[in-house]
């Protein structure tokens, strides 16, 4: 007896032949086969109903709720229905579980020498000490997350500690027009350079209707990007830069540039000044910047916790000279930092303070 007569009431059963017999004699073919394909599925929506299954394949022992907890993990409670939510991060972590029973049970048709066999062990090892490490860092976010009132008001204080360093920097608004060297040659390049300034020379050029009919960047020419961009220095090339935030003053048009993406004319619009934003506008950023800080603490603390007692190495192998062991000073900095919303540079500046006072001699 097969899976199909397990699962399947009789009528199904019969069904199934009834739609072998049409895939197999009736002339619309297609017809049969996708009737044959909807009734053989009937099996595997069967074992759906198997209390907290996920998916199976083949003969492999099937992917059940606690096995996708396990793999989407966290400590706040909160992001459970989140993760439970996205039905594709479930349906890959299903895939996954399977793709790990198939190797466990055939290895993927390796035979490990034993230094192979010791390679793979070791790595598992490692990504233990990692698995561990991971929750202590989702432990530590836990509990800040679990008290949002701390958090935020955490942020704002490091926000009026330091509000220059959050401000918006020096932009300025100018309208492109693109030379796409990489379609054109040089000389066509250089004659589209000549069509384009002597268009500009013409009195009352509109430069903006200028840049959509002759630009070459494709999106701005019909209309689907601006042909007008804010930028920061930061966010264009070393040239480009120059010009627009050095040489040129607003209303002037440049001469063609050359940069990454080809020649570009460009007329400066205005220049917009640095400005404070907001807290509520930078929030989000302070908060992520401290999470992300108090987890690498807890990894650490865990870490320093392991610090080796003193080692013995073969002759060969000893340091030249044994230096100073701080592990136990250093985990009890780094804890009772990170308990107290240290900021990473705050932690690694009390670290830096004890060692350098323990290491200075007294007159």
């Amino acid at each position: 007896m097969n899976l199909s007569e397990i699962t399947m009431s009789s009528p199904s059963r019969a069904a199934t032949r009834a739609a072998l017999l049409v895939f197999i004699s009736s002339r619309n073919l297609k017809a049969g086969a996708l009737l044959f394909a909807l009734l053989t599925a009937v099996p595997q929506m069967a074992s759906a109903a198997e209390p907290g299954f996920i998916a199976r394949a083949d003969a492999l022992p099937p992917v059940l709720t606690s096995e996708v907890n396990a793999a989407l993990f966290t400590n706040a409670t909160s992001k459970q229905a989140e993760v439970w939510g996205n039905k594709s991060i479930v349906r890959q972590v299903a895939d996954e579980r399977l793709t790990l029973r198939q190797w466990d049970a055939t290895l993927g048709g390796l035979t490990f020498t034993p230094e192979e066999k010791a390679y793979v062990e070791y790595q598992q090892a490692v990504n233990r000490l990692k698995a561990g490490l991971d929750i202590a860092e989702r432990r530590r976010l836990a509990e800040i997350e679990s008290k949002p009132d701390t958090l935020k008001a955490r942020a704002k204080e490091i926000y009026l500690d330091n509000p220059n360093a959050y401000e918006t920097p020096e932009r300025v608004s100018t309208t492109v027009i693109v030379i796409d060297t990489t379609k054109r040659d040089w000389k066509d390049a250089q004659a589209h350079v000549a069509k384009i300034q002597l268009a500009l020379r013409a009195k009352h050029a509109d430069f903006v209707a200028i840049a959509k009919r002759y630009t070459d960047d494709a999106f701005a020419r019909e209309g689907k990007r601006d042909v007008t961009v804010t930028v920061a220095d930061a966010q264009v090339d070393l040239p480009v830069r120059n010009q627009l935030f050095s040489y040129m003053k607003p209303g002037e048009i440049s001469k063609p540039i050359a940069t990454t993406v080809g020649l570009m004319i460009m007329k400066l619009n205005e220049k917009l000044p640095k400005a404070p934003r907001p807290f509520e506008e930078v929030e989000s950023q302070i908060v992520a910047k401290m999470l992300d800080e108090q987890g690498k603490a807890a990894r650490r603390a865990v870490m320093a916790s392991l610090a080796l007692p003193v080692v013995t190495y073969a002759p060969e192998y000893a340091p030249e000279t044994p230096g100073p062991d701080y592990s136990a000073m250093i985990l009890k900095i780094v804890d009772q930092a990170a308990r107290d919303g240290k900021s990473q540079d705050e932690i690694n500046r009390l670290v830096k303070q004890a060692i350098e006072s323990t290491t200075t001699t007294k007159p």
